[in-house]
This record gives C-alpha cells, sequence and structure tokens, in this order.
C-alpha cells in the first residue's frame, strides 16, 4: 500500500543497490506507482563496499533503536 501504517520500512545506509533493481524501481516509480518492486526473502538488493553497514527500521512512522533492548526480543544461539 506505500504506507508505514502496516509495516516496517529499513533504510539501509552506505550499500550500493542492484542496478537491475533499480531500474525496475525507477520504471515503476515513473509510471505513476501502482506496482513497485518487492524484495523476496534471500535476495540479493545490494552490495556493501566494507561490512560497516548501518540499518534502521521505522514502524509506524517512528524510529526504532535496535539498542533499546525493552523494545526488541533476542534469539540466542
Amino acid at each position: 500500500s506505500d504506507t508505514l501504517l502496516g509495516g516496517y520500512l529499513f533504510y539501509f545506509l552506505d550499500i550500493c543497490v542492484d542496478p537491475n533493481l533499480l531500474t525496475v524501481y525507477q520504471k515503476d516509480n515513473n509510471a505513476g506507482r501502482n506496482q513497485l518492486p518487492v524484495i523476496a526473502p534471500g535476495q540479493v538488493f545490494g552490495y556493501a563496499g566494507s561490512s560497516d553497514v548501518k540499518v534502521v527500521v521505522r514502524d509506524t512512522m517512528s524510529f526504532m533503536d535496535t539498542r533499546y533492548k525493552e523494545d526488541w526480543w533476542e534469539y540466542r544461539q
């Protein structure tokens, strides 16, 4: 639905988005956003130049801080 009201939004910083995915997104965006590409679990969507990738999670328009343990479940292995 192109909104955060029913899910999560992930921001990934310091990555290079896969050129094929970017092309599909730009085509769909220019066609009026009736559909946008979806990234499947395990699908490669970009590449990092180093192991230091920044990730931000938003839920219903607020930023969530993974360092605040009271808001997150942890699965220990």
